[in-house]
């Protein structure tokens, strides 16, 4: 599916942070964090890091249809998907415990 037919079927907006920690709870700070849709992570439509909290700031990016969420889908219906997916990784990885 183009990136022009996925934005037209995303007629809503939500917003999205990151809180990332290590295997001790310890905030990984300068992560990169690369946000693209489900099915094409080649195309970045959003590019944040993490401060030294592990806290990255808070992004608005599109969402399908309020509605959507309203009425659950039948076990039988599939919907696209169609929502931005995000992946991290870490740039430090001498992160240390607080």
């Amino acid at each position: 599916m183009s990136l022009y037919k996925i934005m037209q079927t995303l007629t809503d907006e939500g917003s999205l942070s990151v809180h990332l920690t290590g295997l001790l709870n310890e905030p990984i700070s300068d992560a990169s964090i690369e946000i693209s849709f489900t099915g094409d992570p080649d195309n970045i439509i959003e590019d944040i890091s993490t401060d030294e909290n592990g806290i990255s700031e808070s992004v608005v990016l599109p969402a399908p249809p309020v509605s959507n969420s309203l009425a659950p889908a039948a076990p039988h219906e599939a919907r696209p998907n169609l929502t931005p997916a995000a992946c991290a990784a870490a740039r430090s990885v001498g992160a240390s415990p607080i």
